[in-house]
């Protein structure tokens, strides 16, 4: 095969209100994108309504900062929350869960934190929205544990507890699940 010439692509907006972020979690559904792991610290959701122009509607650094999230609009089965857009971030030492469906009021839901954290560092909601599998990344560095993935239930969003843990058969780190 032959060299293949470089492509160069060109800027059609740059986003300078950070210098960096560990990751971007987009609601596809609402159209916001959701800056993670940056210097902004707190919730950072950009309306992408229109992609060459995202403006900056929701600064909450009263959330804490976010290593991590998942927003999804809501389908059960905690009934007082179905249609709103919920935020469950992993935030170092805990979990967060926020009613961001109001950018300009948005509503704290619950923490959560679990024995023996190290470092909060991502996570999934089940298809079911019963449950948020997480990971801890340092858990097993810091504690000795074979592999182990925290089960939170948050099927009562204002009450979520500690359902059960997984521990695997390695000592590999969990880093993303």
């Amino acid at each position: 095969r032959g060299v293949e010439s470089a492509k160069i692509f060109s800027t059609d907006f740059l986003y300078n209100q950070y210098g960096q972020a560990h990751n971007i979690a987009i609601n596809e559904e609402t159209g916001y994108a959701y800056t993670l792991g940056a210097r902004t610290r707190g919730i950072h959701a950009l309306n992408l309504s229109n992609p060459l122009s995202p403006q900056l509607e929701l600064e909450a650094p009263e959330f804490g900062y976010s290593h991590d999230a998942q927003v999804v609009i809501y389908k059960g089965p905690d009934q007082d929350y179905i249609g709103k857009e919920i935020y469950v971030g992993s935030n170092e030492d805990r979990v967060v869960i926020v009613d961001v469906t109001d950018k300009d009021n948005p509503q704290h839901i619950a923490d959560i934190s679990y024995a023996n954290f190290s470092y909060t560092h991502q996570g999934w909601i089940t298809d079911d929205f019963k449950y948020y599998i997480l990971g801890d990344e340092a858990d097993e560095i810091d504690f000795g544990f074979n592999t182990k993935t925290i089960i939170l239930d948050i099927s009562d969003l204002d009450n979520p507890s500690h359902s059960f843990d997984y521990t695997g058969s390695t000592l590999a780190t969990d880093h993303n699940g």
